[in-house]
């Protein structure tokens, strides 16, 4: 099996429970949408603006990305993404690449996503030569799946634990 089926299988579970936790369930919302875009947003700049960082020389939409969570505000420092290893760059890459895929879903579904205050990181459109670029970096990485399918399940629970930490707010 390729590493892109290993990781669709593995992070199956966490992917779900991510989409259907609070607060990133209710993007789909037009309910306090400015409020729950601003909470995930602030999850998604918590956990990967230091790999957006060190990323955004790559391609322009990470660089996209990166400005568009720069104005989001934290209560709590960023995470610090150890990408020193090239199985946790295309772990950071793929949870990030694939929420970025499912954002604009959201913002068709729901355009009010685009109004809100920080609607520039919904409105970045994503661009299907990443999504390209990025499958044939994975498909040159079979022999690093154990670590890359370990981080990736490792990043989706960060995910979980920040819509665990927000709901009890």
């Amino acid at each position: 099996m390729i590493l892109r089926e290993q990781l669709k299988v593995s992070s199956k579970s966490l992917h779900d429970i991510v989409e259907n936790q609070f607060p990133f369930s209710k993007l789909s919302s037009e309910i306090e949408i400015d409020k729950h875009a601003l909470l995930c947003l602030s999850g998604f700049k918590k956990i990967f603006f230091n790999f957006l960082s060190a990323v955004q020389g790559e391609h322009s939409f990470y660089k996209a990305s990166f400005e568009a969570l720069k104005p989001v505000p934290l209560d709590e420092p960023c995470d610090n993404c150890n990408i020193d290893k090239s199985s946790h760059i295309l772990a950071y890459k793929y949870v990030f690449l694939g929420s970025r895929m499912g954002n604009e879903i959201l913002s068709k579904k729901n355009p009010q996503l685009l109004e809100t205050k920080y609607g520039q990181y919904f409105s970045t459109m994503f661009p299907t030569d990443l999504w390209k670029e990025f499958r044939l970096e994975l498909s040159l990485n079979d022999k690093i799946a154990c670590e890359v399918i370990k981080k990736v399940n490792s990043i989706f629970q960060s995910l979980i634990d920040f819509g665990v930490q927000i709901e009890k707010k």
